[in-house]
């Protein structure tokens, strides 16, 4: 899952982030993703929109940050984000 972090708070010594997970792909959109058959650390896409879910995740389950770039299927009307893990 691929996010953006809007906020963090502390609570009962935990570090906690909220987090806007970016919307997934379709099957149609994942049937085109060239990306899907590579290695890991070539990354994946997502749709360059956040969803409407706010997830509360603890810090420590954070495992990457994360580099993006906007990238566009022929024939598919949306926009996506490569997303390319940085550890």
């Amino acid at each position: 899952m691929a996010g953006e972090i809007g906020k963090l708070f502390a609570y009962k010594n935990n570090t906690f982030a909220i987090i806007r997970p970016f919307k997934t792909l379709s099957q149609t959109e994942e049937e085109r993703d060239y990306l899907r058959h590579l290695p890991p650390a070539a990354g994946f896409l997502i749709r360059a929109e956040l969803g409407q879910s706010v997830l509360a995740v603890p810090f420590t389950s954070i495992i990457s940050h994360i580099v993006t770039h906007l990238v566009f299927l022929p024939g598919l009307p949306s926009q996506y984000l490569h997303v390319i893990p940085l550890s």
